[in-house]
């Protein structure tokens, strides 16, 4: 890291008794550097993702994690630049996977421009990559990685036939297989409803938010609280991913402002 990232992080008293505060595990000293570290970690984050709300989520992240590890942070210093390391590998993540799916759905939707019984004309590219991002975790965690080395890295049959110590045609059928696998999730959208207790449990949740306050409490609850993906939120309370962000982040915003 340069040392011109570092011009408004001298190491003063306040910020040595915020810290002392922040190791002890008070909420205060959380807060002291969260807000004051926040823009420009927020900055940093946007060289890699140009979507803010993600970077927006991906930091907060970042920041529970730095905190849950606080017994391991020596200095302010070292706070920033903890924070700063795992933003950046959470958003290069981010970003690898948004080209999986990306490469996924379009080779899925190539397929499906020769099945004569299929009709795509009512869905668009954006619903299409929604659907694979959620139907690609429910592919064993093998299959997941030969897709991710096949579309997202390049590599060959052989290749990747070479790392699994097994036959060219064997990876090409398990390619083919989550391919398909992918293709009949998609069709039927709504099976995944079917396959956990947690999600059943998730949708009963819909019936109790009544207003747009009751919505964000709910958003914020199920992610911070009980950690479940926008993605599944999004799912048991009918409403899209990026509404969910929204809502968590304008809840967040709320509280970090009532404790400061």
């Amino acid at each position: 890291m340069k040392t011109s990232d570092f011009t408004n992080l001298t190491t003063n008293q306040s910020e040595l008794l915020n810290f002392e505060n922040f190791k002890l595990g008070k909420e205060d000293g959380f807060t002291f550097f969260y807000t004051n570290y926040f823009p420009s970690l927020a900055k940093a984050g946007l060289r890699y993702l140009d979507n803010y709300l993600v970077v927006e989520e991906l930091l907060n992240d970042a920041f529970l994690y730095t905190w849950k590890l606080k017994h391991l942070i020596e200095c302010p210093r070292h706070l920033y630049c903890f924070t700063r390391l795992r933003l950046k590998w959470a958003c290069l993540r981010y970003r690898q996977q948004q080209k999986l799916e990306r490469r996924c759905c379009y080779h899925i939707q190539h397929q499906w421009e020769n099945d004569a019984y299929l009709d795509l004309t009512q869905e668009t590219n954006e619903e299409l990559e929604a659907l694979v991002y959620k139907a690609i975790p429910l592919l064993p965690p093998t299959r997941q990685n030969i897709l991710k080395l096949y579309f997202n890295y390049g590599l060959s049959h052989k290749q990747i036939a070479a790392r699994y110590c097994t036959s060219n045609q064997q990876i090409a059928r398990q390619l083919q297989e989550s391919i398909l696998f992918l293709k009949s999730v998609i069709n039927k959208k709504k099976q995944r409803s079917n396959t956990t207790a947690k999600v059943i449990k998730m949708t009963n949740l819909s019936q109790s938010v009544t207003n747009t306050e009751d919505l964000r409490k709910q958003v914020f609850e199920l992610r911070y609280n009980n950690q479940y993906s926008f993605a599944q939120i999004a799912t048991a309370l009918g409403i899209d991913e990026n509404t969910a962000r929204e809502h968590y982040v304008t809840v967040h915003r709320t509280r970090q402002v009532a404790n400061y």
